[in-house]
């Protein structure tokens, strides 16, 4: 059975949340998912609400299913 981490609020990932809230224009929520799945070493973040392809820290792709444009 695979385990999963869970997230705690510590100073640190809400920090880095509001750093890529401030820097990208990402909503509260979206920041949050994405400093998470920074944290947990994700490649590929699944979202509908993000850009399709975009690149956070050279890290994470976030990748919207219902993209017409999936490259």
């Amino acid at each position: 059975m695979k385990e999963f981490k869970v997230q705690s609020d510590s100073i640190y990932f809400l920090s880095k949340a509001s750093q890529i809230r401030e820097k990208h224009s990402f909503s509260f929520w979206d920041s949050i998912v994405a400093a998470s799945a920074l944290d947990c070493d994700a490649d590929f973040l699944i979202s509908e609400d993000m850009q399709n392809n975009f690149n956070l820290e050279s890290k994470l792709t976030i990748v919207n299913p219902f993209s017409s444009n999936q490259s």
